[in-house]
């Protein structure tokens, strides 16, 4: 399995001088752009932590670009700063914050910019939790709007979750859990619920050849359940490994929710991101988190 890391990595580094932040850049491209570095941080995070030497020497080295690139925090300040519209990409300063690289100056925009926020429900699904780890209090309303958005709260059966849904899903798990520092407070139906949907949904989606879903899924179900995916599913991510490295997607995206636009942040680059958490995260293998 390290194998197959070293080689995602390996790709992931072909990519990373496309995706300098560009300051002149329209808002939603911008914001594209701070995705690309928040997904590669998010990967860091969990490289850092790695047992394995080469891993954590990689994940380090990804933090500090990301660090660097995003300003310690300000290049995602400012563009909250602009408008209020813009809190949402608070989210992608998280594996920062995580990993003990704290922003005051962005935590104090975004709580003022909050306040004048106008989002749709699924941005606060994602923005609330966001808010709790920063220790700013969301209003009774921002947690309403956000429930209306949140897998958990329904308790859709798997056999029902759209794709996009099931995304929700697996980021409601990580930020219960701290992308895998903690156990999730959840009460015992909730938590019976996130044990019995993300296993059907593995299998589900590993039935779909959809790569991207499932190493997003295998990396909820570790963090949330501490559980690992059946081989059926691990054989999945590896049959989507090109031999250059790169894991492709290979399902159709299929969502009602906009797609930030950005010349090189594809699928693939998502994809292999996820796979390379998902490989490193989860304990059973030989790239396991300490």
């Amino acid at each position: 399995m390290i194998d197959a890391v070293l080689r995602a990595c390996a790709w992931i580094e072909t990519r990373l001088g496309d995706l300098a932040i560009d300051r002149s850049l329209d808002p939603s491209r911008r914001m594209a752009a701070l995705k690309a570095f928040g997904d590669l941080a998010h990967a860091a995070d969990i490289l850092e932590r790695s047992a394995q030497p080469a891993l954590a020497a990689i994940g380090q080295r990804w933090m500090e670009l990301a660090v660097r690139q995003l300003a310690g925090g300000e290049r995602i300040r400012e563009l909250i700063a602009a408008a209020p519209i813009y809190a949402p990409a608070a989210v992608m300063f998280l594996p920062l914050h995580l990993s003990g690289r704290p922003c005051p100056a962005l935590y104090a925009t975004l709580a003022a910019q909050i306040r004048g926020a106008e989002l749709p429900p699924l941005a606060w699904t994602m923005l609330v939790p966001s808010l709790e780890l920063y220790d700013i209090e969301p209003t009774a309303v921002m947690r309403a709007q956000a429930r209306r958005m949140s897998v958990l709260a329904a308790g859709t059966a798997a056999a029902l979750l759209p794709q996009d849904a099931a995304y929700v899903l697996v980021h409601e798990c990580m930020y219960a859990t701290r992308w895998g520092r903690c156990p999730p407070r959840w009460d015992r139906d909730t938590s019976a619920y996130v044990a019995q949907t993300l296993p059907e949904l593995i299998e589900r989606r590993t039935a779909d050849r959809d790569a991207d879903l499932v190493a997003e899924l295998i990396l909820a179900a570790h963090a949330a359940l501490g559980a690992c995916a059946a081989p059926r599913a691990w054989d999945a991510l590896l049959a989507a490994q090109t031999p250059a490295g790169n894991v492709e997607p290979l399902a159709r995206l299929v969502t009602m929710f906009p797609r930030l636009p950005h010349p090189v942040l594809t699928r693939t680059y998502h994809t292999t991101l996820v796979s390379i958490m998902a490989w490193t995260a989860c304990g059973h293998h030989d790239a396991g988190i300490n």
